[in-house]
């Protein structure tokens, strides 16, 4: 573990579905870094969903084992790098969860 789960608007995501694809593999490599995380123990999901006018696009759900390490400092860093990866590579700004 950790797991994320990409939640993206399902119009956003049909008009950028091979740009998201792309981002996965970056988003691993980011997650991994910031909680030490080994490759086999990512597990990354993007969800087409439906949501109100008045929230995000695009909602990351990062869930992750608790350790002596990993403070909410730590917690709150990676969430950070997370969010400018998808506003990078995406243009849009998501909400991110931190979830141990």
């Amino acid at each position: 573990m950790p797991n994320l789960k990409v939640y993206v608007v399902q119009s956003i995501l049909e008009a950028s579905r091979s740009a998201w694809n792309a981002i996965l593999p970056l988003m691993r490599e980011t997650i991994m870094g910031a909680l030490s995380a080994p490759k086999d123990v990512c597990h990354l999901t993007i969800v087409p969903c439906l949501g109100m006018d008045d929230q995000a696009d695009v909602l990351v759900d990062v869930h992750y084992l608790a350790m002596p390490d990993r403070t909410s400092a730590l917690a709150s860093s990676a969430a950070e790098e997370i969010r400018a990866l998808v506003v990078e590579e995406m243009g849009k700004r998501p909400d991110v969860r931190m979830i141990s």
